[in-house]
């Protein structure tokens, strides 16, 4: 009987060192976007901050590559940059190789940023100031099929930041269409346009939504409650029903943005400048869907931000 309990023993033994022979997959990595090497550049890393890997490699003095959003099948990376001189939306296999612009300016002031996959891998939304102030689009992921999504009017208004329910029936985005900035929500062609979040007093507003994968609730930085006129000392998280109601602070430290779901729904990743100075030591982030258990991924005293899991 000993004898048996032991190969048993060393059975599962064994399998449990075989099934950790591939380490983290795909699934729980996280890119992100850093300027740890003189300018920014999209890098990805485990979900537990370890193996930190360079992607991009920009050429350029006043170059950027940022705002980086996975594929549903983790497989490539849509990202934009401005290495041609003015910023445009580029794809690329989820190693960095294989690079392919989706998205051109051609030397126009047209730019375009902050592309998002739709769910069934089909679509991309982004933000593009083609149609004069700062408005959503969406096309086909090849870039083909380009319409414009919403028709924000007025100077210096504009609309940003889309991010697909995870139906593909639905579109959340911040505006400052009627003042500060707030989440609303529309449908996937643009129509039936609903504001989410009413900002009290004098907060500075609402930013980035994320979509929790159920789709039942929203993510998004605001100023809900404090008054402050420093935008980067007022951010908190704050966590909604899909609805706009129940709305809930996860943080309480000021600075606090760019949250995104797990695939699994139970944590929530995002950057903070809670280890120093905002603009010169932002980090990322991540904290278990209720706002516990906070730990820290990224320790390089630059920008480390807009993490996409």
């Amino acid at each position: 009987m000993k004898t048996t309990l032991k190969i048993l023993l060393l059975a599962l033994i064994m399998i449990g060192l075989f099934s950790c022979v591939d380490g983290p997959k795909l699934d729980g990595q996280i890119v992100f976007e850093s300027e740890r090497d003189g300018h920014t550049e999209i890098y990805v890393m485990e979900e537990d901050g370890s193996n930190q890997q360079r992607l991009t490699f920009t050429v350029g003095e006043n170059s950027r590559s940022t705002l980086p959003h996975w594929s549903p099948d983790k497989s490539k990376i849509a990202y934009s940059t401005g290495k041609n001189g003015h910023q445009d939306i580029y794809v690329m296999d989820s190693d960095g190789s294989n690079v392919n612009r989706i998205w051109n300016a051609n030397g126009t002031q047209k730019e375009a940023w902050g592309p998002q996959w739709s769910l069934d891998g089909q679509s991309i939304t982004f933000v593009s100031n083609s149609g004069g102030n700062y408005d959503i689009y969406v096309m086909d992921n090849d870039g083909s099929n380009i319409r414009q999504l919403t028709s924000t009017e007025g100077n210096s208004k504009f609309s940003e930041d889309p991010a697909w329910s995870p139906d593909g029936e639905e579109i959340a985005f911040n505006s400052n269409r009627d003042g500060i900035s707030e989440i609303y929500v529309m449908r996937s062609d643009g129509s039936d346009l609903r504001r989410f979040t009413y900002t009290p007093g004098s907060g500075l507003g609402a930013g980035k939504p994320d979509w929790s994968p159920d789709g039942k609730r929203i993510l998004f930085p605001s100023s809900q409650v404090r008054n402050s006129m420093n935008w980067y000392d007022a951010v908190d998280i704050y966590v909604m029903d899909a609805d706009g109601s129940n709305l809930h602070r996860l943080t309480h430290t000021g600075d606090n943005g760019s949250p995104v779901w797990s695939p699994d729904g139970t944590r929530i990743a995002f950057s903070s400048h809670r280890s120093g100075n905002w603009r010169d030591n932002r980090e990322i982030y991540v904290m278990n869907a209720d706002g516990s258990n906070v730990q820290r991924l990224t320790f390089n005293e630059v920008w480390d931000s807009h993490p996409q899991w």
